[in-house]
């Protein structure tokens, strides 16, 4: 089975001086013997990514992918890091300087055992989210279509949507799918059932 490990957890709230700040949560999946990065973090956490991995005895170059929820500065700040990696962003897969473009007409894509690739639009119109099935159960990785643990529920997240009506379908598809989040600004959290 794949597992999944939140490298940092992010962050975002205002400071007393009434500005924002915002730090994307960096995830890596370990599947068989892929290695997966999602989200690569802004781009003053170069020294961060890099501790981070090696925390677990990886260095960059050891990332086989890297897949980028969506477009925002805190979320793919570091994409230079990983120029041997096959990289997923929004409609494309890329290695170097060759592009594909990827087709969800069918669902969830498999990228490595264990590991689905969603698109889940709504908060950009490209967003992806990473699916894992692990010991523990599927950990959806969802970058900012969910914000943090708080974000389950209410419309806290409307603000920050490019399309709700979109947004709150994908919401939706990975609360039936899923029994872990991990969110764009936030640790990971268990998805709470009513009954």
């Amino acid at each position: 089975m794949a597992q999944v490990v939140v490298l940092r957890p992010g962050y975002a709230y205002t400071d007393s001086k009434g500005r924002f700040h915002a730090g994307a949560t960096v995830s890596l999946v370990i599947a068989s013997d892929v290695r997966l990065l999602v989200d690569s973090g802004g781009p003053a956490e170069r020294e961060l990514i890099v501790e981070a991995l090696a925390r677990h005895n990886l260095r960059t170059g050891d990332i086989d992918y890297v897949v980028v929820t969506h477009g925002h500065i805190d979320h793919v700040g570091n994409l230079n890091l990983f120029p041997n990696a096959t990289c997923f962003m929004a409609h494309d897969r890329s290695h170097a300087d060759q592009f594909e473009t990827l087709d969800f007409s069918g669902g969830p894509l498999e990228i490595a055992p264990d590991v689905h690739l969603m698109a889940t639009p709504g908060h950009t119109s490209e967003d992806l989210s990473v699916l894992v099935t692990t010991s523990d159960g599927v950990v959806a990785i969802v970058g900012d279509l969910f914000e943090n643990a708080d974000d389950q529920e209410g419309d806290a997240w409307l603000p920050f949507s490019r399309d709700p009506p979109e947004q709150r379908r994908n919401r939706a598809a990975i609360l039936a799918r899923a029994d872990f989040i991990v969110p764009g600004h936030g640790d990971r959290f268990a998805i709470s059932r009513r009954s």
